[in-house]
């Protein structure tokens, strides 16, 4: 559980890893890890079944975006933003809400879960996008990006943005490099993120006003790029 030295959220994402079924190995005399489940598989768990987990999910999300959504070649940002938008906040925790404190003090994203549970069905369910920008060119230093997105029948919206930061320094106080923030405006009212240590911002916005929103993407401060801009990816999803 996160948060990192210099307190950027970790993990983004998490996944089950309590008696997950995997590959039993042939080797005679080899561990049965938590117990056998037939003869090809074996119980096991830890981050050594919850991470092939999250990582099956991307590709799985890469094919639906490519084949359903008909993205010659989805970013790593775009997949990612799905998988977070996505995600199914687990808050309060296995145990519910206790009086003594529950496992998880406040909802997602937070330092326990991240984002939340991925949630495949989530991914795959055409009906609650309103928006799948990757955006290859980007945004360059001190740009503004404006985005209208037609949200015409939603309650309620969840706007995420995830970019590809620059590797930065191990010797560095704070690992972001380029910093980008985001901005969702009904007309009426406005709500902005603007996070100095994470390379993802969301924002989820209720009861607005009109059929229009405006999401904005704005480069804060860009010391490090290729060609002058950092490409970004949004993920906007609706609620009835």
């Amino acid at each position: 559980r996160g948060p990192t030295d210099d307190q950027r959220l970790k993990p983004e994402v998490v996944a089950p890893g309590t008696n997950i079924v995997s590959l039993c190995s042939t080797i005679e005399g080899s561990s049965e890890l938590w117990g056998r489940f037939n003869d090809d598989y074996c119980f096991s768990g830890g981050t050594s079944m919850s991470t092939p987990l999250v990582a099956g999910a991307a590709a799985v999300t890469r094919q639906y975006l490519m084949e359903v959504k008909g993205m010659e070649n989805p970013s790593a940002s775009l997949i990612k933003g799905l998988l977070m938008n996505t995600a199914t906040d687990m808050f309060p925790g296995q145990f519910g809400f206790l009086d003594a404190g529950q496992e998880f003090v406040v909802p997602a994203p937070n330092n326990d879960e991240g984002y939340g549970r991925v949630d495949m069905q989530n991914v795959v369910d055409d009906d609650r996008y309103l928006a799948l920008i990757d955006n290859a060119r980007g945004v360059t230093d001190g740009e503004e990006v404006v985005h209208e997105i037609n949200v015409a029948g939603a309650r309620a919206v969840k706007v995420t943005l995830v970019y590809t930061d620059a590797p930065g320094s191990p010797s560095a106080a704070k690992a972001l490099v380029n910093d980008l923030d985001l901005t969702v405006t009904d007309g009426e009212r406005t709500l902005t993120l603007e996070d100095r240590k994470n390379n993802h911002e969301q924002i989820q916005m209720t009861e607005f006003s009109g059929d229009t929103l405006l999401v904005k993407v704005a480069a804060q401060s860009l010391p490090v790029t290729k060609d002058g801009a950092v490409p970004y990816s949004l993920v906007v999803t609706k609620e009835q």
